[in-house]
């Protein structure tokens, strides 16, 4: 079931894929963006993944970043961008659920369709949804904005493997006294 806005975000707690203990609940007081992505070599995510990491300074907001892949394929597919965020494996699914995120046949084609530039931008990364893929390929990405006080303020299920939150959203979230 999908979440709704000034509705309480779900707890996650798990290890980061460096093994570190990682709780939702230490973000308390602070602004924070949970971003969900399919898997570890969709051309789409890595674009994404770089984007957030480039303007991470600038969002003023904590980023953490989910993916339905083993700890394995992250560490080899997303450590040679030294990211500023934890990220999360969720392989069996359980935070995907509890976010309410789908999957769709559909949505995967038309961010192929609709998408090329983006798509040839990640590719030309070296992320081919052909290498590796340890999720699903119909799986589609969700954002949530959450507030100080654990409560989503913005929310944005993907109709599309490539679609993610507006940068501009977050920002002006992580802006807002």
């Amino acid at each position: 079931m999908r979440l709704t806005l000034n509705s309480t975000a779900p707890q996650i707690k798990t290890k980061d894929i460096s093994g570190k203990d990682f709780d939702l609940e230490s973000f308390r007081g602070q602004k924070l963006l949970v971003s969900f992505f399919r898997f570890s070599t969709c051309p789409f995510c890595n674009l994404r993944i770089h984007t957030l990491n480039t303007v991470y300074e600038k969002l003023g907001v904590k980023v953490v970043a989910l993916f339905e892949s083993s700890n394995e394929n992250l560490l080899k597919h997303l450590t040679h961008y030294e990211l500023s965020f934890p990220v999360l494996s969720d392989k069996k699914g359980e935070y995907y659920k509890s976010y309410g995120l789908n999957k769709s046949v559909f949505g995967m084609f038309k961010g192929m369709l609709t998408r090329p530039v983006e798509m040839i931008k990640g590719l030309s990364k070296g992320k081919s949804p052909l290498r590796g893929v340890d999720g699903y390929l119909t799986r589609m990405p969700a954002d949530f904005l959450i507030d100080e006080n654990g409560m989503i303020k913005e929310l944005m299920y993907a109709k599309d493997e490539g679609e993610h939150m507006d940068l501009e959203i977050i920002k002006a979230f992580g802006d807002k006294k």
